[in-house]
């Protein structure tokens, strides 16, 4: 989150001799920016003037909506990676996310600027009178339509793991190898570790590092290194829950 000016609007007038006028512009801040402050710039005047004002419109409700929903849904994803550590560190960063929300917003999301002018002089020396002036704001861009998408590439690691659950009523083996960026799903990919898949527990596999997006290659065999359980070589990614007696006869990648 980083605090940038911007320009908020711009209002002129001209007013001739024995005329006055005025002029307005408005500037309303929603998602994804939070109005911090802001700052007058006058162009040009000769016998104007102007005020500015801020004033609440309701917008920050909307922020603090989009803020709420995008950690939300990034601590569901973190539980569904199973990243635990990656959940502390979004419950956090989202503490500390609503404190620059509340420090900042103080219900006052439009800003409002009025210029006035009149012409003045007299009937052998009639002058013109104007203003022409811009508000920048200082703005906080706190609430990305995106953010869960931020939230999750800085806060969690995709899944890494694989989860068999044995859902036969006999333990099976399961031997695997990681796929990497030179080797497919095959039997040039030779499985080099087996695991034992108990009746009704889970078997985790947590591919080596290099493994191509986490994938692996993985059978299923009564008694290893034989008896295959009717299953060529199939390949899961990381983040995969797979019941066994459900896998395909015939997966081959």
């Amino acid at each position: 989150m980083r605090i940038e000016r911007q320009a908020a609007c711009r209002a002129s007038v001209t007013a001739g001799y024995g005329d006055s006028r005025t002029e307005k512009c408005r500037r309303t801040f929603g998602p994804p920016y939070l109005l911090v402050d802001y700052q007058v710039a006058v162009h040009s005047s000769n016998n104007g003037s102007f005020s500015a004002s801020r004033y609440a419109s309701g917008a920050q409700i909307k922020i603090e909506e989009r803020i709420n929903e995008s950690y939300d849904r990034a601590i569901d994803i973190a539980g569904e990676y199973m990243d635990v550590g990656g959940e502390f560190r979004l419950k956090e960063s989202k503490r500390r996310h609503m404190d620059y929300f509340l420090t900042y917003s103080t219900n006052q999301d439009t800003l409002e600027l009025t210029v006035n002018a009149s012409g003045h002089g007299w009937d052998l020396d009639r002058k013109r009178g104007w203003q022409d002036t811009s508000l920048i704001a200082h703005v906080l861009c706190i609430a990305p339509e995106n953010l869960t998408d931020q939230l999750v590439a800085e806060f969690l690691k995709p899944p890494d793991r694989v989860i068999f659950q044995n859902d036969f009523p006999t333990s099976k083996h399961i031997v695997w190898a990681a796929v990497d960026h030179n080797r497919q799903c095959s039997s040039v990919a030779t499985p080099t570790v087996t695991m034992i898949g108990s009746v009704g527990k889970e078997s985790i596999l947590v591919p080596k590092q290099g493994a191509l997006e986490g994938r692996v290659c993985a059978r299923l065999y009564d008694n290893a290194p034989t008896g295959l359980v009717g299953i060529n070589f199939c390949e899961y990614k990381g983040g995969d829950r797979i019941l066994l007696a459900s896998v395909p006869l015939n997966c081959k990648n």
